[in-house]
């Protein structure tokens, strides 16, 4: 059985749907599709966020619009209880020749954000939170792949990152 209670966590001012997960959910695949996302679908079925960290319920949130980090009203997952993020929603960023991750499936090409020690670097990561994989960018020389502020908003644009 479903609960859907909508709460706005005050500390980040968060809109989030506190969706509990069926107990019988599977810990190895604890999303189900976007499909499943669309309610006039007449296979709707409320979506099931697990945390493969603590095994509690997660919340389905989205950025403020007045984010600066080029995530301005993106939906994602995070576990309130363990305080870990799990992964975005949207499919930017995941693209068929992405390197496939211990799940099997595209990983998501991401820039490491601003206030971490690894400034402005691309990075992959599981594209559905299932797994822990992360691997640099490399260009042809092995180095790790820097991107400039300049060129972020052109490249969220065009869902690059």
């Amino acid at each position: 059985m479903f609960v859907r209670k909508t709460s706005v966590h005050a500390r980040r001012s968060l809109t989030c749907d506190l969706v509990t997960a069926n107990r019988s959910a599977s810990p190895s695949s604890p999303f189900l599709p976007p499909s499943f996302w669309d309610s006039s679908s007449p296979a709707y079925s409320a979506p099931r966020y697990v945390c493969r960290h603590c095994q509690q319920p997660a919340t389905r949130c989205t950025t403020r619009v007045s984010n600066r980090k080029g995530n301005a009203g993106r939906p994602y997952i995070k576990c309130f209880p363990c305080d870990n993020f799990i992964r975005f929603t949207d499919e930017r960023g995941v693209h068929a020749t992405n390197p496939t991750c211990n799940c099997d499936k595209p990983s998501r090409l991401q820039r490491a954000g601003r206030e971490t020690r690894v400034n402005g670097r691309l990075h992959y990561v599981c594209s559905s939170g299932g797994c822990d994989y992360f691997e640099e960018h490399r260009n042809a020389a092995g180095r790790a792949v820097i991107v400039e502020e300049d060129l972020i908003e052109l490249m969220i644009r065009m869902r690059i990152i």
